[in-house]
């Protein structure tokens, strides 16, 4: 009887499987509850597909010799197969009780966890069968996988790299490595494992694509698209080939092309909401119009459907509800950096000063930094410590370093995970940390979702709901979020009684305003501008624009352009509403102090909606030029309403389009008016709160204080506004031209 067992088994090795369940079979008709038979047929059974069979078997054979720990762990396998988690789960832990270093069941335990997404406590038995087999390949691969997917990126490259060390001819393994160093911020590192990867396969579309990320990560565009169209033509199927190369030619204001890239993968994957959200915005962005109507309404339907057809940003750029941007970034967030458990700590016993970090990618040559430098600088260091956590490049310029200078400690952490900036936050013991990104390009939301600081608070940098439970404040003012919208964020609203918007007085203009002639404009005739980013015009808007050149002969239409694209598009759409082409003049990006000094050859700004100008009304505000706007209906077509109303200029402001082009075509017709306003308008900019900073910092201040005496009192989060005293031009001023 033991011969025949040793031959069966011998069988089974062989990889003879119907030899050795004869043979297994056989033995049994001999002895019915010969234990090893029972055991092995049932586990040759789990390997043919038939876990039912393999079960019953297995359950017998515990039933009669309950203490072997790989019975247990193979009955666990056959309970697995049949959708029993819960029950193979307690056969692998009772397997693991009799036997604590079993490899297979704390592989098979932790795999079940990895399944169900358990991935913490999947590690922990990965871990542990890796203590027993340390140069297990698959296993090394698996545990960095599953190390990968909590963000565990050092811990995921340490993984990988033990891996591919030995078996160094496995493209997977330098592959996951590749990727891993990416999402580590290691790029130059990725971008050579994932090269030794497709050196030893180069058909791998997958990796392909991971070498384009790699290389858009370090800024290498035109090598990235080198690899995702070698992907696509690998697989002209590959959906993230397509998408990826349209974020590279949207990165390279390619505009027509990245639409085209994403309609591609829109082709392939309908549902891809991502491929959605780039096709809308490389055309807005293109000023492509052909389909505006038609985008719209499927954005519209996709809401009433319960779905998130464009990213939060999109949202406040289309023509859309505040209620549907709600939806939108709400969902958004809920998919994309849902809450993970909080994880500041105790405040440090004997502190006197709140300790706030300012968060963004900003840093740098961009508007933000342009406003708030100089509130950095100017907080109250008796009462607020100020850390400044840099998430962007470093770009070398004047106000990077000044920046760098202005806060009491200042960190660049892009090169970390968003864990790993959620934890260094924590661990400075910051009391508020301010978000300035928003749902904006290169932000790092996610990082706030580990709830590094006990308040959180978003400020500047997004006009929009960030649909996420875990900020807890966002700053405004009555005008741009009056508290009526309350339900329509999920952040507490906290007003400042002038302005939201913060500036620095130490903004130079260059001393020598360029002419008209210099500026490419005619030496006569009325200047309308508008030096909005080209995706904030809409056909509705621009239509208004094309009326007014048409209604004031010899006027021209002053706009910056950023691409091609849009230019090519607009002359044309310009010239399809009987408008000469060349009376649109495009103006590039300049330094800073030069262009607040070309706006003097302007007349008249003229804004947009739904989406206003923001930083941009500003600067021709603070240069003396007059802002025509139109209030819109949410945060960010209501910006420019504010900054106006803060320096007593409501009369520039319209309710309806309707009145917006007749104002605008009365400023141009009636010079002596225009220049009444410009007159006022340049001598209270000179005085103006809204210009100082000062009185902001300090409205900002006492926001930060009550936020943290809500806080220390155990209240929840309420909305409230800063009263000190009010702005020198209070809100509700005189409001009428003449």
């Amino acid at each position: 009887m033991g011969e025949a067992l040793n031959q069966a088994v011998a069988l089974h090795r062989q990889g003879r499987l119907d030899d050795a369940e004869r043979g297994y079979r056989a033995v049994l008709a001999q002895r019915p509850d010969e234990p090893n038979a029972l055991h092995l047929l049932g586990v040759l059974l789990q390997q043919r597909g038939r876990p039912q069979e393999a079960a019953s078997l297995l359950e017998r054979v515990l039933a009669a010799a309950p203490g072997h720990a790989a019975i247990h762990n193979n009955y666990g396998n056959a309970l697995k197969d049949l959708g029993r988690l819960d029950e193979a789960a307690a056969q692998y832990r009772h397997a693991l009780a009799l036997d604590p270093g079993f490899v297979d069941a704390n592989w098979n335990l932790g795999r079940l966890l990895k399944e169900r997404g358990a991935l913490a406590e999947a590690v922990q038995y990965f871990e542990a069968a890796l203590a027993q087999d340390p140069v297990s390949v698959e296993l090394l691969n698996e545990l960095g996988l599953v190390l990968q997917d909590l963000g565990r990126f050092d811990r995921a490259t340490e993984r990988f790299r033990v891996a591919a060390a030995l078996a160094p001819n496995q493209p997977v393994l330098h592959h996951n490595l590749g990727n891993a160093l990416t999402r580590l911020g290691d790029f130059a590192a990725a971008e050579a494992s994932l090269r030794q990867a497709l050196a030893l396969a180069p058909d791998l579309a997958e990796t392909a694509v991971a070498l384009g990320n790699a290389l858009k990560a370090q800024g290498r565009l035109e090598a990235a698209i080198e690899c995702y169209a070698r992907a696509s033509a690998l697989a002209p199927g590959h959906v993230l080939a397509w998408y990826n190369l349209g974020c590279v030619y949207q990165a390279l204001k390619r505009h027509d092309q990245a639409a085209a890239s994403f309609e591609r993968a829109l082709a392939l994957a309908p549902d891809h909401a991502q491929a959605f959200d780039g096709r809308i915005t490389a055309r807005l962005q293109g000023c492509d119009w052909n389909s505006y109507d038609t985008d719209l309404a499927a954005i519209e339907a996709g809401l009433a459907a319960g779905a998130t057809p464009v990213a939060p940003f999109a949202s406040l750029i289309l023509p859309l509800s505040p209620a549907a941007q709600f939806a939108c970034a709400r969902s958004f967030v809920a998919a994309t950096a849902p809450p993970q458990a909080p994880i500041f700590g105790p405040r440090a016993p004997g502190r006197n000063r709140l300790h706030l970090a300012y968060v963004s990618a900003d840093f740098h040559r961009h508007a933000t930094a342009y406003l708030t430098a100089g509130l950095f600088e100017r907080h109250d260091r008796a009462g607020f410590e100020v850390t400044g956590i840099s998430l962007g490049p470093d770009d070398g310029s004047d106000i990077r370093r000044r920046l760098e200078t202005g806060f009491d400690r200042f960190l660049d952490l892009g090169g970390e995970s968003e864990a790993g900036i959620a934890r260094r936050i924590s661990e400075l013991g910051v009391d508020i940390a301010i978000d300035l990104k928003g749902h904006t390009k290169d932000n790092r939301f996610g990082l706030f979702a580990h709830r590094p600081a006990p308040i959180q608070v978003a400020y500047l940098g997004y006009p929009g709901t960030t649909g996420a439970p875990y900020i807890d404040y966002v700053i405004a003012d009555p005008i741009v979020l009056p508290f009526d919208q309350q339900r329509y964020w999920t952040e507490r609203i906290v007003h400042l009684p002038d302005c939201y918007q913060v500036n620095d007085t130490s903004r130079a203009t260059a001393p020598d305003a360029p002419s008209r002639a210099q500026c490419g404009l005619p030496a006569q005739g009325f200047v309308f501008c508008c030096f909005n980013n080209p995706y904030k015009l809409t056909p509705a808007v621009f239509a208004v624009w094309m009326r007014l050149l048409h209604a004031v002969p010899g006027s021209v239409l002053w706009l910056y352009c950023d691409n091609g694209d849009a230019e090519r598009r607009l002359r044309a759409t310009a010239a399809g509403q009987g408008v000469d082409p060349v009376r649109l003049v495009f103006a590039g990006r300049l330094a800073h102090g030069e262009h607040l000094a070309r706006q003097e050859a302007a007349d008249l700004f003229l804004d947009t909606l739904p989406c206003n100008a923001h930083t941009t009304a500003g600067d021709a505000l603070r240069a003396g030029l007059p802002v025509l706007t139109c209030r819109g209906e949410s945060f960010a077509g209501r910006v420019a309403s504010s900054l106006l109303t803060a320096l007593g200029l409501e009369e520039l402001v319209a309710g309806t389009l309707a009145e917006y082009e007749a104002l605008a075509l009365r400023l141009a017709r009636e010079p002596p008016l225009l220049a009444r306003l410009r007159a006022r308008l340049r001598e209270r900019a000179a005085s103006a709160a809204l210009f100082d900073g000062d009185q902001c910092r300090r409205q900002l201040e006492a926001a930060y204080r009550e936020m943290w005496r809500q806080h220390r009192r155990g209240e929840a989060p309420r909305s409230f506004r800063v009263d000190l005293g009010g702005g020198e031009y209070p809100r509700g001023g005189s409001g009428a031209l003449g």
